[in-house]
């Protein structure tokens, strides 16, 4: 089924049927339903958007005071209850791990528009909707506005994010205009649900509708989703959860979404063409006339229910990842809770996709096929100079527990390590409204130089402090501090109790 074409109302309609009803028995939300929307300001300069006084969604500037601002359904139904104990005035960042609708509208990829900073003008005149107007101007000729209002939809039956951007720059280069988080941002812990699928409408393929199984080292199909101009349909999908979505009414020109590899947000830009230029710099070919250069997009966000996705994934063709399968010949998956023993490839085709990944090259880190502590497979770390060898993982974010007890540990083993020796380093992170900060210090393994028979490593970290959320910087850090040859084996990243039995 294709949904190009389909215009935004009769959407509406399709979304909200007989799959859905089942679904909403216990939610209050008569069809003559008039919300009475306000914005409470606190007094760390974001706002609370309630509605009969029941806080509904949270606004404010994004970290890093980058000019973007964030604005986040965490209550989609009238009279639906959320559990809001990890929603706090100080944190604003916080409630991106509920499941829910987050938004960032921003021009952080618009080149013209860097470092200009965004002002905030709220109109809550009509109680029935609530409008947030954001400009940015850098002069007469160059500035951006986006137009949010925040409403209730009754022919969807829940509340709705409607955005409008306009943009005029001087030099071609629209860029990003939101993007959109999953539940989860890509939290790799197995008890923590997240989505692993992508919905989306392929402008290439007629508009048909597609799921795209997510991965930590494939943003997007060949090598962008290019969305249709109109109606197109882009979310994240898990039939337990729900589904957030974004419908691209217009686009101009049309856009395309790109996956970050990291976090599996969506990134929404506007569809230009990138050519070499100069040096490996890369020239942009804009999709629109000038100069000035105009864009424009018009798009709307909102929960599907679980229904609504599982009726919406049993419409979409799956994505093959078939065509990137070399891709992961250069990296080892890793898991959570498990002995990572470095004998596979990830078996991605089968829809696993909950992995980070120990990247390797052709030079100074690659698996060795003949050693290992158990098996015959190893990561063998080979430095030549006093500079050495380091790795540390990629894939999602290393999320953590306050309260328990994150267990690092590697078998090694070293031929003729010279300098500091071979070790491994980790540390705690968190989130604030400026950024993301180290938590506390770094802890290191014991390090081995010379020559050692397999010995097990690990980082002595002590009880998740309150407030860590995250493993900081290069997340688990393994390091060749000088020359020689170390062979990596059996590597255990877990969480458990504190003081709780070994993995």
């Amino acid at each position: 089924m294709s949904w190009t074409g389909i215009s935004s109302a009769t959407l509406g309609v399709l979304l909200a049927g007989a799959a859905y009803a089942a679904d909403q028995a216990n939610v209050a939300k008569p069809a003559s339903y008039t919300p009475q929307f306000t914005a409470v300001k606190t007094e760390f300069g974001h706002y609370w958007i309630e509605d009969h006084g029941q806080r509904i969604a949270l606004f404010g500037a994004t970290q890093n005071d980058t000019g973007g601002y964030n604005i986040g359904l965490f209550r989609q139904f009238p009279g639906q209850v959320l559990d809001e104990t990890r929603i706090t005035d100080s944190e604003i960042l916080d409630f991106v791990s509920l499941p829910g609708l987050r938004l960032n509208t921003n021009w952080i990829s618009a080149p013209a528009m860097r470092g200009v900073p965004g002002e905030i003008k709220l109109d809550s005149s009509d109680p029935a909707q609530l409008i947030i107007r954001l400009t940015w101007k850098k002069s007469a000729e160059e500035f951006g506005t986006q137009v949010i209002g925040v409403t209730y939809d009754p022919d969807l039956a829940r509340y709705v994010i409607r955005v409008e951007d306009n943009l005029q720059v001087n030099q071609p280069g629209g860029g990003e205009y939101c993007n959109f988080y999953a539940n989860g941002l890509g939290d790799f812990r197995p008890d923590v649900g997240r989505y692993d699928r992508l919905l989306f409408q392929d402008a290439d393929d007629g508009g048909q509708l597609k799921a795209h199984y997510l991965s930590g080292l494939v943003r997007s199909p060949v090598p962008l989703i290019h969305l249709p101009a109109a109606n197109a349909l882009v979310g994240y999908a898990n039939e337990k959860d729900g589904n957030p979505v974004v419908i691209i009414e217009q686009s101009t020109p049309r856009s395309h979404d790109g996956i970050c590899p990291c976090w599996y947000d969506s990134h929404l830009r506007w569809d230009e063409a990138y050519e070499p230029g100069p040096k490996k710099s890369q020239v942009i070919k804009p999709g629109v006339p000038g100069p000035p250069y105009c864009y424009y997009a018009k798009f709307k966000a909102f929960w599907n229910s679980p229904a609504e996705t599982s009726a919406l994934l049993a419409r979409a063709q799956t994505v093959s990842l078939a065509p990137f399968a070399e891709k992961f010949r250069s990296a080892l998956p890793i898991d959570m809770n498990v002995v990572n023993d470095f004998e596979r490839y990830a078996d991605f085709l089968t829809g696993k996709v909950k992995h980070i990944y120990f990247p390797l090259n052709q030079r100074s880190i690659t698996q060795d096929t003949t050693v290992g502590h158990s098996g015959h497979s190893s990561i063998c770390f080979v430095s030549k100079t006093d500079k050495g060898a380091r790795q540390s993982l990629t894939g999602p974010e290393l999320m953590v527990t306050p309260g328990r007890q994150v267990k690092i540990s590697a078998w090694v083993k070293t031929a003729n390590v010279t300098g500091e020796g071979f070790y491994l380093e980790s540390g705690f992170g968190r989130w604030t409204p400026s950024g993301n900060e180290q938590f506390g210090p770094l802890y290191q393994s014991a390090k081995l130089s010379g020559d050692h028979d397999w010995t097990l490593l690990e980082i002595p970290m002590p009880v998740t402090p309150p407030k860590a959320e995250f493993l900081i910087g290069k997340r688990i850090d393994f390091r060749l501090s000088g020359q020689g040859t170390a062979w990596v084996d059996d590597f255990v990243f877990a969480e458990q109790d504190a003081g709780g039995p070994p993995v």
